[in-house]
């Protein structure tokens, strides 16, 4: 049987069905343009990466980018739940409200804008926000259960080409998982900024960035001719150091948050 003859006996349903379940460019684009994220819709037309297509090849360059952990496991201390950061539900919902407009949803597909709509909504959202609130408090506790932890923690895993042969990995976590770190990470970024500064720009320091910019060019604009500018990339930081030093590091200074960051 030819691929024509074996097209034309195909119930013209599932020819549909197989289109439909294949976006083109402009169909995503369009979509992001509809959640009101212009940025993503942008990004998606301008981008060079290509989704990878699954196989070893992918699997293994994945693998790359997330190493197994080492041997180095050490003893870390338990976390108590008497000195755990509490959110209010005026944090929770500048949290909810600080998502961009059109956020992928995680493993369950619940996105960030139908926590937003719920939330939003006249007759109960209040006391969806409350209860939002004290969910929020309980994962913050490390009231996660163990068993659920691998899940709730996960998510899932994308894998994007490079031009230059590479991967770029892309994770979308559980929307309520996220929710919660948006409030961990508010709480450490305000309380880390003396400690990081000024050898850093990026973290608490607003218009950080930009000021970083602006004073490199005038730098290489003053710069002698026989100078050079060298900008170094770090390649994969994150996961070039050990959990077990990022923890201690949480405990020491920031403790209000290590139940949540053991917990994860």
């Amino acid at each position: 049987m030819t691929p024509a003859e074996r097209t034309s006996e195909m119930p013209m349903e599932g020819v549909y069905a197989r289109r439909r379940n294949t976006p083109t460019i402009s169909q995503v684009v369009a979509a992001k343009l509809e959640d009101g994220n212009l940025r993503a819709g942008i990004r998606l037309l301008v981008s060079a990466y290509t989704p990878a297509a699954p196989s070893e090849e992918s699997l293994s360059k994945l693998k790359e980018k997330h190493p197994p952990a080492s041997d180095k496991a050490g003893h870390l201390p338990g976390p108590q739940r008497d000195n755990c950061l509490t959110v209010d539900e005026s944090d929770v919902r500048r949290a909810v409200l600080s998502f961009p407009a059109g956020s992928a949803g995680g493993p369950d597909y619940l996105r960030p804008q139908h926590i937003r709509d719920m939330m939003m909504y006249r007759e109960s959202g209040y006391d969806f926000l409350t209860a939002l609130t004290a969910f929020i408090n309980l994962v913050l506790s490390g009231g996660c259960p163990s068993e659920v932890a691998p899940i709730f923690f996960g998510g899932r895993l994308l894998a994007l080409n490079k031009k230059s042969g590479g991967v770029r990995p892309i994770a979308i976590g559980f929307s309520l998982r996220r929710l919660a770190y948006k409030c961990a990470n508010s709480f450490g970024t305000n309380n880390l900024k003396s400690y990081v500064h000024p050898h850093q720009v990026g973290v608490g320091i607003s218009g950080g960035c930009e000021a970083a910019i602006h004073s490199a060019r005038r730098h290489l604009e003053a710069m002698p001719t026989d100078y050079v500018w060298v900008k170094p990339h770090f390649t994969n930081a994150f996961n070039s150091l050990h959990r077990h030093d990022m923890l201690s590091a949480v405990h020491s200074r920031i403790p209000e948050i290590y139940a949540y960051c053991h917990s994860a």
